[in-house]
């Protein structure tokens, strides 16, 4: 499962079997910003079927694409 944690300005992936240890950060570093690697306020995900992520980076106002396995985003609109 991914979430947008809108107030941490990150994306993470949560594995339910995985328990307490199952939250993976996958996207953002937890501070905001407009790098590459940075989001501000993400709201809206969406994960291809190849785990390909794309997040809308509401105050940066662009949507970042995060290839799979990658934490440095590539703006596709904005």
């Amino acid at each position: 499962v991914y979430c947008s944690l809108t107030d941490k300005h990150l994306i993470v992936r949560i594995s339910p079997k995985a328990g307490a240890n199952g939250q993976i950060d996958v996207a953002g570093i937890g501070c905001p910003g407009p790098l590459d690697n940075m989001l501000h306020y993400p709201r809206g995900i969406f994960v291809e079927s190849n785990q390909d992520l794309y997040v809308a980076d509401t105050f940066n106002d662009r949507i970042q694409h995060f290839p799979r396995g990658k934490t440095t985003g590539t703006t596709v609109m904005g």
